[in-house]
Protein backbone atom coordinates (compact mmCIF):
# COMPACT_ATOMS: atom_id res chain seq x y z
CA UNK A 1 0.00 0.00 0.00
CA UNK A 2 1.36 2.85 -0.95
CA UNK A 3 1.12 5.97 1.79
CA UNK A 4 -0.09 9.86 1.14
CA UNK A 5 2.66 10.95 3.43
CA UNK A 6 5.05 8.65 1.37
CA UNK A 7 3.95 9.29 -1.92
CA UNK A 8 7.60 8.56 -3.61
CA UNK A 9 8.91 6.32 -0.83
CA UNK A 10 10.60 3.26 -3.31
CA UNK A 11 12.81 0.74 -1.10
CA UNK A 12 14.13 -1.19 -4.18
CA UNK A 13 15.47 2.23 -5.50
CA UNK A 14 16.66 3.02 -2.06
CA UNK A 15 18.92 -0.44 -1.88
CA UNK A 16 19.93 0.32 -5.77
CA UNK A 17 20.95 3.88 -5.20
CA UNK A 18 22.82 3.10 -1.69
CA UNK A 19 24.61 -0.06 -3.17
CA UNK A 20 25.71 2.30 -5.91
CA UNK A 21 26.93 5.01 -3.63
CA UNK A 22 28.91 1.98 -1.60
CA UNK A 23 30.63 0.42 -5.05
CA UNK A 24 31.64 4.50 -5.71
CA UNK A 25 32.90 5.43 -2.78
CA UNK A 26 34.75 1.73 -2.17
CA UNK A 27 36.48 1.99 -5.30
CA UNK A 28 37.24 5.92 -4.55
CA UNK A 29 38.71 4.76 -1.25
CA UNK A 30 40.90 1.56 -2.98
CA UNK A 31 42.11 3.74 -5.68
CA UNK A 32 43.16 6.92 -2.92
CA UNK A 33 45.11 4.08 -1.32
CA UNK A 34 46.86 2.79 -4.11
CA UNK A 35 48.20 6.44 -4.91
CA UNK A 36 48.88 6.57 -1.46
CA UNK A 37 51.35 3.76 -1.81
CA UNK A 38 52.45 4.80 -4.64
CA UNK A 39 53.40 8.34 -4.21
CA UNK A 40 55.49 6.10 -0.87
CA UNK A 41 57.01 4.09 -3.15
CA UNK A 42 58.42 6.90 -5.23
CA UNK A 43 59.74 8.93 -2.11
CA UNK A 44 61.26 5.99 -1.22
CA UNK A 45 63.13 5.66 -4.54
CA UNK A 46 63.84 9.06 -4.64
CA UNK A 47 65.66 8.74 -1.21
CA UNK A 48 67.75 5.75 -2.27
CA UNK A 49 68.78 8.36 -5.02
CA UNK A 50 69.56 10.79 -2.55
CA UNK A 51 71.40 8.20 -0.66
CA UNK A 52 73.33 7.11 -3.73
CA UNK A 53 74.41 10.46 -4.56
CA UNK A 54 75.41 11.23 -1.03
CA UNK A 55 77.72 8.17 -1.90
CA UNK A 56 79.37 9.49 -4.88
CA UNK A 57 79.52 13.08 -3.51
CA UNK A 58 81.75 11.44 -0.04
CA UNK A 59 84.01 8.68 -2.64
CA UNK A 60 84.83 12.33 -4.98
CA UNK A 61 85.49 14.33 -1.80
CA UNK A 62 87.63 11.65 -0.12
CA UNK A 63 89.79 11.41 -3.59
CA UNK A 64 89.96 14.80 -4.23
CA UNK A 65 91.10 14.86 -0.44
CA UNK A 66 93.51 12.21 -1.13
CA UNK A 67 95.04 13.50 -4.11
CA UNK A 68 95.17 16.91 -2.79
CA UNK A 69 96.97 15.34 -0.21
CA UNK A 70 99.93 13.64 -2.23
CA UNK A 71 100.26 16.42 -4.41
CA UNK A 72 100.62 19.30 -1.10
CA UNK A 73 103.78 16.02 -0.25
CA UNK A 74 105.11 15.97 -3.97
CA UNK A 75 104.97 19.67 -4.60
CA UNK A 76 107.03 19.85 -1.66
CA UNK A 77 109.55 17.61 -2.78
CA UNK A 78 109.53 19.24 -5.97
CA UNK A 79 110.84 22.65 -3.86
CA UNK A 80 113.72 20.56 -2.35
CA UNK A 81 116.99 22.31 -3.43
CA UNK A 82 119.31 19.57 -5.50
CA UNK A 83 122.76 20.93 -3.66
CA UNK A 84 121.03 19.94 0.25
CA UNK A 85 118.52 17.54 -0.57
CA UNK A 86 119.75 14.85 1.90
CA UNK A 87 119.16 17.56 4.28
CA UNK A 88 116.05 19.06 3.07
CA UNK A 89 114.90 15.70 3.02
CA UNK A 90 115.89 14.45 6.43
CA UNK A 91 114.24 17.84 7.97
CA UNK A 92 111.16 17.05 6.03
CA UNK A 93 110.94 13.68 7.27
CA UNK A 94 110.84 15.18 10.90
CA UNK A 95 108.55 18.02 10.26
CA UNK A 96 106.12 16.46 8.10
CA UNK A 97 103.45 14.06 10.00
CA UNK A 98 102.95 12.27 6.72
CA UNK A 99 106.10 11.23 5.64
CA UNK A 100 107.10 7.85 6.88
CA UNK A 101 110.67 7.52 5.38
CA UNK A 102 112.44 9.49 2.89
CA UNK A 103 114.96 7.56 0.38
CA UNK A 104 117.56 9.05 -2.29
CA UNK A 105 118.55 6.67 -5.27
CA UNK A 106 120.82 6.57 -8.38
CA UNK A 107 120.71 5.12 -12.12
CA UNK A 108 125.03 4.33 -11.20
CA UNK A 109 125.06 4.18 -7.33
CA UNK A 110 122.02 2.51 -6.60
CA UNK A 111 120.31 3.20 -2.79
CA UNK A 112 122.58 6.42 -1.12
CA UNK A 113 119.65 7.70 1.54
CA UNK A 114 119.36 5.61 3.80
CA UNK A 115 123.29 4.66 4.03
CA UNK A 116 124.90 1.02 5.13
CA UNK A 117 125.16 2.88 8.86
CA UNK A 118 120.92 2.95 9.24
CA UNK A 119 120.67 -1.02 8.44
CA UNK A 120 120.50 -0.86 12.37
CA UNK A 121 117.53 0.85 12.45
CA UNK A 122 114.50 -1.69 11.96
CA UNK A 123 112.57 0.60 10.30
CA UNK A 124 114.79 1.71 7.63
CA UNK A 125 115.32 -2.45 6.79
CA UNK A 126 111.52 -2.56 6.47
CA UNK A 127 111.95 -0.22 4.14
CA UNK A 128 114.73 -1.20 2.21
CA UNK A 129 113.02 -4.82 2.26
CA UNK A 130 109.55 -3.27 1.56
CA UNK A 131 110.76 -1.81 -1.74
CA UNK A 132 113.39 -3.84 -2.42
CA UNK A 133 112.96 -4.82 -6.10
CA UNK A 134 112.20 -1.18 -6.64
CA UNK A 135 115.41 0.16 -5.38
CA UNK A 136 117.44 -2.64 -6.82
CA UNK A 137 116.65 -1.59 -10.36
CA UNK A 138 113.84 -4.81 -10.97
CA UNK A 139 111.13 -2.36 -11.24
CA UNK A 140 110.94 0.58 -13.05
CA UNK A 141 109.63 3.56 -11.82
CA UNK A 142 106.52 4.53 -13.02
CA UNK A 143 106.19 7.61 -15.05
CA UNK A 144 102.41 9.09 -13.95
CA UNK A 145 102.80 13.05 -13.98
CA UNK A 146 104.69 15.40 -15.83
CA UNK A 147 105.76 19.01 -14.57
CA UNK A 148 106.82 21.55 -16.90
CA UNK A 149 108.52 24.74 -15.19
CA UNK A 150 107.89 27.60 -17.88
CA UNK A 151 109.23 31.12 -16.88
CA UNK A 152 106.36 33.77 -17.00
CA UNK A 153 106.83 36.53 -19.14
CA UNK A 154 106.72 38.89 -16.15
CA UNK A 155 109.53 37.59 -14.79
CA UNK A 156 108.16 36.43 -11.55
CA UNK A 157 108.01 32.91 -10.66
CA UNK A 158 106.95 29.83 -12.71
CA UNK A 159 103.38 28.74 -13.22
CA UNK A 160 102.94 24.51 -12.93
CA UNK A 161 100.68 22.29 -14.82
CA UNK A 162 99.99 19.24 -13.95
CA UNK A 163 99.19 16.22 -16.31
CA UNK A 164 97.80 13.30 -14.39
CA UNK A 165 97.85 10.07 -16.41
CA UNK A 166 96.93 8.10 -13.53
CA UNK A 167 93.72 10.06 -12.17
CA UNK A 168 91.65 9.46 -15.96
CA UNK A 169 88.00 8.62 -13.91
CA UNK A 170 88.59 11.57 -11.66
CA UNK A 171 86.06 14.43 -13.02
CA UNK A 172 87.66 17.30 -14.33
CA UNK A 173 86.82 19.48 -11.27
CA UNK A 174 89.21 17.50 -9.44
CA UNK A 175 92.12 17.87 -12.37
CA UNK A 176 91.52 21.62 -12.92
CA UNK A 177 92.56 21.73 -8.69
CA UNK A 178 95.94 20.58 -9.70
CA UNK A 179 96.61 23.70 -12.28
CA UNK A 180 98.71 25.66 -9.28
CA UNK A 181 99.65 29.55 -9.81
CA UNK A 182 102.33 31.33 -7.53
CA UNK A 183 99.22 33.27 -5.49
CA UNK A 184 97.95 28.97 -4.76
CA UNK A 185 101.49 28.34 -3.77
CA UNK A 186 101.58 31.45 -1.60
CA UNK A 187 98.61 30.54 0.33
CA UNK A 188 99.76 26.94 1.16
CA UNK A 189 102.98 28.52 2.38
CA UNK A 190 104.92 26.39 -0.27
CA UNK A 191 108.79 27.42 -1.26
CA UNK A 192 108.45 28.70 -4.55
CA UNK A 193 112.48 28.11 -5.47
CA UNK A 194 113.41 25.36 -7.68
CA UNK A 195 116.47 23.82 -8.60
CA UNK A 196 117.37 25.90 -12.07
CA UNK A 197 120.27 27.61 -13.14
CA UNK A 198 120.40 31.75 -14.58
CA UNK A 199 120.17 30.23 -18.36
CA UNK A 200 118.19 27.67 -18.27
CA UNK A 201 114.77 28.17 -19.17
CA UNK A 202 113.15 24.74 -18.97
CA UNK A 203 114.34 22.42 -16.52
CA UNK A 204 112.32 18.51 -17.25
CA UNK A 205 111.59 16.49 -13.67
CA UNK A 206 109.74 13.35 -13.65
CA UNK A 207 107.23 12.42 -10.84
CA UNK A 208 104.67 10.02 -9.63
CA UNK A 209 103.55 8.04 -7.22
CA UNK A 210 103.68 4.19 -6.50
CA UNK A 211 100.73 2.32 -4.50
CA UNK A 212 102.72 -0.38 -3.05
CA UNK A 213 101.14 -3.50 -1.22
CA UNK A 214 103.16 -5.80 0.85
CA UNK A 215 100.94 -8.30 3.36
CA UNK A 216 97.48 -6.90 1.94
CA UNK A 217 98.68 -3.35 3.34
CA UNK A 218 98.67 -0.58 1.44
CA UNK A 219 101.77 1.82 0.84
CA UNK A 220 102.71 4.92 -0.81
CA UNK A 221 105.48 5.85 -2.34
CA UNK A 222 106.14 9.27 -4.20
CA UNK A 223 109.15 10.23 -6.15
CA UNK A 224 110.78 12.72 -8.25
CA UNK A 225 113.74 12.34 -10.87
CA UNK A 226 115.90 15.14 -11.74
CA UNK A 227 118.53 13.83 -14.07
CA UNK A 228 119.75 10.33 -12.84
CA UNK A 229 118.78 10.87 -9.61
CA UNK A 230 115.15 9.73 -8.18
CA UNK A 231 114.58 10.76 -4.19
CA UNK A 232 110.65 11.05 -2.50
CA UNK A 233 109.16 9.23 0.44
CA UNK A 234 106.88 6.91 1.07
CA UNK A 235 103.49 8.26 3.18
CA UNK A 236 102.50 7.66 6.79
CA UNK A 237 99.38 5.96 5.60
CA UNK A 238 97.71 5.91 9.44
CA UNK A 239 98.73 9.98 9.35
CA UNK A 240 97.29 9.82 5.74
CA UNK A 241 94.27 8.41 6.44
CA UNK A 242 93.26 10.21 9.95
CA UNK A 243 93.08 13.05 7.68
CA UNK A 244 90.64 11.62 5.42
CA UNK A 245 88.47 10.97 7.80
CA UNK A 246 88.15 14.17 8.61
CA UNK A 247 86.51 14.55 5.24
CA UNK A 248 83.65 12.46 6.65
CA UNK A 249 80.48 14.03 7.44
CA UNK A 250 78.79 13.15 10.82
CA UNK A 251 75.96 10.92 10.08
CA UNK A 252 72.13 10.64 10.98
CA UNK A 253 70.80 7.81 13.39
CA UNK A 254 69.94 5.84 10.62
CA UNK A 255 73.11 6.09 8.55
CA UNK A 256 76.25 4.67 8.84
CA UNK A 257 79.60 4.82 6.46
CA UNK A 258 82.38 2.23 6.52
CA UNK A 259 85.66 2.96 5.42
CA UNK A 260 86.90 -0.72 4.21
CA UNK A 261 90.82 -1.64 3.28
CA UNK A 262 92.09 -3.87 1.05
CA UNK A 263 91.43 -6.69 3.88
CA UNK A 264 87.90 -5.94 3.74
CA UNK A 265 88.37 -5.36 7.54
CA UNK A 266 86.21 -1.92 8.81
CA UNK A 267 89.12 0.73 9.41
CA UNK A 268 86.83 3.41 10.21
CA UNK A 269 83.28 3.58 10.72
CA UNK A 270 81.08 6.93 10.89
CA UNK A 271 77.28 6.30 12.50
CA UNK A 272 76.23 3.21 14.24
CA UNK A 273 76.47 0.16 12.50
CA UNK A 274 73.02 -1.10 10.66
CA UNK A 275 73.93 -4.28 9.33
CA UNK A 276 71.88 -6.58 11.62
CA UNK A 277 68.94 -4.14 11.48
CA UNK A 278 66.07 -4.98 8.93
CA UNK A 279 65.20 -3.33 5.94
CA UNK A 280 69.16 -1.91 5.75
CA UNK A 281 69.60 -0.71 2.56
CA UNK A 282 74.05 -0.77 0.97
CA UNK A 283 75.91 1.17 -1.23
CA UNK A 284 79.74 0.36 -2.24
CA UNK A 285 81.86 2.47 -4.28
CA UNK A 286 85.51 2.22 -4.88
CA UNK A 287 88.47 4.39 -3.83
CA UNK A 288 90.69 2.97 -6.59
CA UNK A 289 92.64 4.82 -8.12
CA UNK A 290 93.29 7.44 -4.94
CA UNK A 291 93.70 3.94 -2.49
CA UNK A 292 93.86 1.00 -4.36
CA UNK A 293 91.39 -2.08 -3.57
CA UNK A 294 89.77 0.85 -0.86
CA UNK A 295 86.09 1.21 -0.64
CA UNK A 296 83.29 2.86 1.24
CA UNK A 297 80.82 1.31 2.21
CA UNK A 298 77.54 3.37 2.97
CA UNK A 299 74.36 1.57 5.03
CA UNK A 300 71.02 3.43 5.46
CA UNK A 301 67.91 2.41 7.09
CA UNK A 302 64.70 4.30 4.88
CA UNK A 303 62.09 6.20 6.88
CA UNK A 304 59.49 3.92 7.21
CA UNK A 305 55.78 5.39 5.67
CA UNK A 306 54.04 1.89 6.52
CA UNK A 307 52.59 4.12 8.77
CA UNK A 308 51.84 7.11 7.23
CA UNK A 309 50.22 4.72 4.63
CA UNK A 310 48.29 2.41 7.36
CA UNK A 311 47.03 6.08 9.32
CA UNK A 312 45.99 6.94 5.39
CA UNK A 313 44.35 3.71 4.85
CA UNK A 314 42.48 3.76 8.38
CA UNK A 315 41.69 6.76 7.82
CA UNK A 316 40.02 6.05 4.62
CA UNK A 317 38.20 2.81 5.50
CA UNK A 318 36.92 4.24 9.20
CA UNK A 319 35.55 7.12 6.91
CA UNK A 320 34.21 4.44 4.26
CA UNK A 321 32.77 2.44 7.51
CA UNK A 322 30.47 5.79 8.85
CA UNK A 323 29.78 6.30 5.61
CA UNK A 324 28.26 2.52 4.70
CA UNK A 325 26.99 2.53 8.18
CA UNK A 326 25.14 5.45 7.83
CA UNK A 327 24.15 4.57 4.47
CA UNK A 328 23.01 0.93 6.13
CA UNK A 329 20.99 3.23 9.01
CA UNK A 330 19.43 4.96 6.60
CA UNK A 331 17.81 2.31 4.95
CA UNK A 332 16.88 0.40 8.22
CA UNK A 333 15.47 3.45 9.38
CA UNK A 334 13.59 4.21 6.14
CA UNK A 335 12.79 0.91 5.88
CA UNK A 336 11.53 0.09 9.51
CA UNK A 337 9.39 4.49 9.19
CA UNK A 338 7.61 2.60 5.71
CA UNK A 339 7.05 -0.40 7.62
CA UNK A 340 5.65 1.26 10.54
CA UNK A 341 3.59 3.31 8.26
CA UNK A 342 1.98 0.16 6.37
CA UNK A 343 1.45 -1.60 9.83
CA UNK A 344 -0.30 1.59 10.95
CA UNK A 345 -2.21 1.73 7.99
CA UNK A 346 -3.27 -2.02 8.53
CA UNK A 347 -4.30 -1.14 11.88
CA UNK A 348 -6.82 1.68 11.15
CA UNK A 349 -8.21 -0.60 8.86
CA UNK A 350 -8.31 -3.29 11.34
CA UNK A 351 -10.07 -1.19 13.88
CA UNK A 352 -12.02 0.29 11.23
CA UNK A 353 -13.33 -3.53 10.78
CA UNK A 354 -13.42 -4.84 14.28
CA UNK A 355 -15.37 -1.78 15.45
CA UNK A 356 -17.65 -1.61 12.42
CA UNK A 357 -18.28 -5.67 12.85
CA UNK A 358 -19.75 -5.47 16.59
CA UNK A 359 -21.83 -2.38 16.04
CA UNK A 360 -23.25 -4.00 12.72
CA UNK A 361 -24.38 -7.18 15.22
CA UNK A 362 -25.37 -4.82 17.90
CA UNK A 363 -27.56 -2.69 15.68
CA UNK A 364 -28.92 -5.78 13.32
CA UNK A 365 -30.09 -7.20 16.73
CA UNK A 366 -31.12 -3.96 18.95
CA UNK A 367 -33.51 -3.42 15.16
CA UNK A 368 -34.66 -6.98 15.89
CA UNK A 369 -35.95 -6.19 19.21
CA UNK A 370 -37.24 -2.56 18.43
CA UNK A 371 -39.54 -4.18 15.92
CA UNK A 372 -41.72 -5.32 18.69
CA UNK A 373 -42.80 -8.28 16.74
CA UNK A 374 -43.53 -11.39 18.99
CA UNK A 375 -39.94 -12.99 19.18
CA UNK A 376 -39.59 -16.31 21.05
CA UNK A 377 -38.45 -16.09 24.79
CA UNK A 378 -35.19 -18.01 23.66
CA UNK A 379 -34.19 -16.26 20.50
CA UNK A 380 -34.79 -12.93 22.75
CA UNK A 381 -32.40 -14.32 25.02
CA UNK A 382 -29.72 -14.92 22.03
CA UNK A 383 -30.29 -11.35 20.79
CA UNK A 384 -29.47 -9.76 24.13
CA UNK A 385 -26.33 -12.25 24.28
CA UNK A 386 -25.04 -11.18 21.36
CA UNK A 387 -25.19 -7.52 22.05
CA UNK A 388 -23.99 -8.16 25.22
CA UNK A 389 -20.94 -10.05 23.71
CA UNK A 390 -20.65 -7.18 21.13
CA UNK A 391 -20.39 -4.79 23.50
CA UNK A 392 -17.60 -6.48 25.83
CA UNK A 393 -15.72 -6.87 22.49
CA UNK A 394 -15.83 -3.46 21.50
CA UNK A 395 -15.09 -2.07 25.10
CA UNK A 396 -12.08 -4.53 25.05
CA UNK A 397 -11.17 -3.24 21.17
CA UNK A 398 -11.47 0.88 22.76
CA UNK A 399 -9.43 -0.08 25.67
CA UNK A 400 -6.68 -1.19 23.73
CA UNK A 401 -6.52 1.54 21.58
CA UNK A 402 -6.60 4.17 24.56
CA UNK A 403 -4.09 1.94 26.01
CA UNK A 404 -2.04 1.72 22.96
CA UNK A 405 -1.88 5.61 22.55
CA UNK A 406 -1.27 5.83 26.39
CA UNK A 407 1.94 3.81 26.51
CA UNK A 408 3.39 5.15 23.62
CA UNK A 409 3.29 8.89 25.20
CA UNK A 410 3.78 7.70 28.41
CA UNK A 411 0.77 8.47 30.32
CA UNK A 412 -0.77 5.33 31.57
CA UNK A 413 -1.39 5.43 35.53
CA UNK A 414 -0.82 2.80 37.59
CA UNK A 415 -3.13 2.33 41.11
CA UNK A 416 -1.04 -0.12 43.07
CA UNK A 417 -3.40 -1.87 46.49
CA UNK A 418 -3.82 -5.16 48.01
CA UNK A 419 -5.99 -8.04 46.60
CA UNK A 420 -7.07 -11.22 47.13
CA UNK A 421 -5.46 -13.06 43.65
CA UNK A 422 -7.97 -16.05 43.71
CA UNK A 423 -11.61 -13.81 44.16
CA UNK A 424 -9.81 -11.67 40.68
CA UNK A 425 -9.26 -14.71 38.71
CA UNK A 426 -12.79 -15.76 39.42
CA UNK A 427 -14.38 -12.71 38.62
CA UNK A 428 -12.71 -12.50 35.56
CA UNK A 429 -13.77 -16.27 34.28
CA UNK A 430 -17.08 -14.95 35.54
CA UNK A 431 -17.31 -12.25 33.05
CA UNK A 432 -15.74 -14.02 30.55
CA UNK A 433 -18.25 -17.22 30.80
CA UNK A 434 -20.54 -16.76 27.89
CA UNK A 435 -17.62 -15.86 25.59
CA UNK A 436 -16.20 -19.27 26.85
CA UNK A 437 -19.35 -20.68 26.12
CA UNK A 438 -19.65 -19.77 22.92
CA UNK A 439 -16.70 -21.41 22.21
CA UNK A 440 -17.09 -24.61 24.18
CA UNK A 441 -14.16 -24.26 26.07
CA UNK A 442 -13.50 -25.70 29.89
CA UNK A 443 -12.10 -23.52 32.29
CA UNK A 444 -9.72 -24.79 34.94
CA UNK A 445 -8.38 -22.47 37.97
CA UNK A 446 -6.20 -23.89 40.47
CA UNK A 447 -4.67 -21.24 43.02
CA UNK A 448 -4.18 -20.70 46.61
CA UNK A 449 -5.15 -17.89 48.96
CA UNK A 450 -2.68 -15.65 47.82
CA UNK A 451 -2.81 -11.86 49.04
CA UNK A 452 -0.84 -9.12 46.30
CA UNK A 453 -0.07 -5.79 45.75
CA UNK A 454 -0.53 -4.70 42.24
CA UNK A 455 -2.47 -2.91 39.75
CA UNK A 456 -6.18 -4.58 39.40
CA UNK A 457 -6.92 -2.86 35.92
CA UNK A 458 -3.47 -4.17 34.59
CA UNK A 459 -3.85 -8.14 35.82
CA UNK A 460 -7.57 -8.20 34.37
CA UNK A 461 -6.58 -6.29 31.07
CA UNK A 462 -3.82 -8.69 30.60
CA UNK A 463 -6.09 -11.84 31.33
CA UNK A 464 -8.94 -11.07 29.17
CA UNK A 465 -6.25 -10.59 26.32
CA UNK A 466 -5.13 -13.89 26.76
CA UNK A 467 -8.82 -15.56 27.60
CA UNK A 468 -9.43 -13.42 24.24
CA UNK A 469 -6.59 -14.69 22.15
CA UNK A 470 -7.44 -18.68 23.73
CA UNK A 471 -11.08 -18.27 22.24
CA UNK A 472 -9.93 -16.71 19.21
CA UNK A 473 -6.55 -19.54 18.28
CA UNK A 474 -6.78 -22.35 20.20
CA UNK A 475 -10.80 -23.31 20.85
CA UNK A 476 -10.07 -26.18 19.24
CA UNK A 477 -8.69 -27.64 22.36
CA UNK A 478 -11.51 -26.86 24.51
CA UNK A 479 -9.39 -26.04 27.40
CA UNK A 480 -8.04 -23.26 29.43
CA UNK A 481 -5.98 -23.87 32.60
CA UNK A 482 -4.91 -21.16 34.90
CA UNK A 483 -2.32 -21.99 37.91
CA UNK A 484 -1.01 -19.77 40.14
CA UNK A 485 2.19 -20.62 41.89
CA UNK A 486 4.78 -18.94 44.61
CA UNK A 487 8.60 -19.32 43.68
CA UNK A 488 11.09 -17.59 46.11
CA UNK A 489 9.54 -13.67 46.40
CA UNK A 490 7.64 -14.24 42.75
CA UNK A 491 4.19 -15.14 42.18
CA UNK A 492 4.22 -17.11 38.79
CA UNK A 493 0.44 -17.06 36.83
CA UNK A 494 0.38 -19.58 33.99
CA UNK A 495 -2.19 -19.74 31.32
CA UNK A 496 -2.50 -23.13 29.63
CA UNK A 497 -4.16 -23.83 26.16
CA UNK A 498 -4.33 -27.02 23.77
CA UNK A 499 -4.70 -25.05 20.42
CA UNK A 500 -1.84 -25.95 17.33
CA UNK A 501 0.76 -23.99 19.37
CA UNK A 502 2.56 -21.22 17.81
CA UNK A 503 5.63 -22.20 15.43
CA UNK A 504 9.27 -21.27 17.00
CA UNK A 505 9.85 -18.86 14.37
CA UNK A 506 7.15 -16.55 14.82
CA UNK A 507 7.60 -16.77 19.21
CA UNK A 508 9.76 -14.44 19.21
CA UNK A 509 7.99 -12.05 17.06
CA UNK A 510 4.53 -12.08 19.27
CA UNK A 511 4.90 -9.41 21.63
CA UNK A 512 5.50 -7.37 18.84
CA UNK A 513 3.45 -4.73 17.89
CA UNK A 514 0.70 -4.61 14.84
CA UNK A 515 2.69 -8.23 14.58
CA UNK A 516 0.14 -11.20 14.06
CA UNK A 517 1.45 -14.61 13.09
CA UNK A 518 0.68 -15.73 9.70
CA UNK A 519 -1.18 -18.77 9.47
CA UNK A 520 -4.53 -20.80 8.46
CA UNK A 521 -5.36 -20.25 11.89
CA UNK A 522 -5.05 -16.44 12.47
CA UNK A 523 -6.66 -15.70 9.37
CA UNK A 524 -10.05 -17.20 10.89
CA UNK A 525 -9.57 -14.82 13.67
CA UNK A 526 -9.90 -10.70 13.34
CA UNK A 527 -7.53 -8.87 15.09
CA UNK A 528 -5.19 -5.61 15.10
CA UNK A 529 -1.99 -7.38 16.71
CA UNK A 530 -2.08 -5.18 20.03
CA UNK A 531 -3.37 -7.42 22.64
CA UNK A 532 0.05 -9.38 23.33
CA UNK A 533 2.64 -5.76 22.64
CA UNK A 534 0.02 -3.97 25.38
CA UNK A 535 0.52 -6.55 27.79
CA UNK A 536 3.77 -7.08 27.98
CA UNK A 537 4.25 -2.99 28.31
CA UNK A 538 1.90 -2.85 30.98
CA UNK A 539 3.59 -5.64 32.65
CA UNK A 540 7.23 -4.52 31.85
CA UNK A 541 6.18 -1.14 33.25
CA UNK A 542 5.19 -2.37 37.00
CA UNK A 543 8.14 -4.66 37.37
CA UNK A 544 7.08 -7.46 36.04
CA UNK A 545 7.20 -10.22 32.95
CA UNK A 546 5.61 -12.13 30.60
CA UNK A 547 6.94 -14.85 28.21
CA UNK A 548 5.55 -17.51 25.88
CA UNK A 549 6.62 -21.28 24.57
CA UNK A 550 4.91 -23.96 23.37
CA UNK A 551 4.20 -26.81 25.30
CA UNK A 552 6.64 -30.03 26.16
CA UNK A 553 4.02 -32.17 24.11
CA UNK A 554 3.67 -30.44 21.74
CA UNK A 555 -0.03 -29.52 22.27
CA UNK A 556 -0.96 -25.94 23.40
CA UNK A 557 0.83 -22.88 24.43
CA UNK A 558 1.74 -21.77 27.85
CA UNK A 559 2.28 -18.02 28.82
CA UNK A 560 3.94 -17.51 32.13
CA UNK A 561 3.14 -14.23 34.05
CA UNK A 562 5.86 -13.08 36.67
CA UNK A 563 4.48 -10.64 39.58
CA UNK A 564 6.78 -8.83 42.16
CA UNK A 565 4.15 -7.44 44.25
CA UNK A 566 4.46 -7.77 48.43
CA UNK A 567 2.38 -11.04 49.30
CA UNK A 568 0.35 -12.17 52.45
Amino acid sequence: MQLNYLPNMNIKKLYIYSALTVIAITALSVFSIRAIRMEEDFLRHQEQLNKERELTILTEQVKLYAETTRQDVLLGLQNINFNTMENDLIRRQNKDPLIRNVFIWNDQKGLSYPRDFFRGSREKLEFINRYKALLEGKIKWQKDNEIQVIKAPNKKAAQYKIVSNALEDVSQSISERYVLNDNALQQRGQVQSYYQSPDTQNIKMESGWIPWFDGNRLYQLIWVRRGSTVYGAEIEQMNFIATLITSFPKMSENTSCKLINGSNEVFHQAGKSLSKKKNTHKFVNSLAPALPHWEIQYEFILPSHNKRVSSSSLILILLLIFIVGGIFMLIFQTRKSYIDALQKSNFVSNVSHELKTPLTSIRMYAELLAAKKEIPSDKQEKYVSVIINESQRLTRLVNNVLNFSRLDRGQHKYSFQMLRLDKLLEEIIDSQQMILQLSEIETIISCPEIEIETDRDVIEQVLINLIDNTCKYAAEGKSLEILVAQESSKTIIEILDKGPGIPEKKLKHIFTKFYQADSSLTDKAEGVGLGLSICQQLLSAMNASIRCQNRQNGTGTSFKIELNGRTK
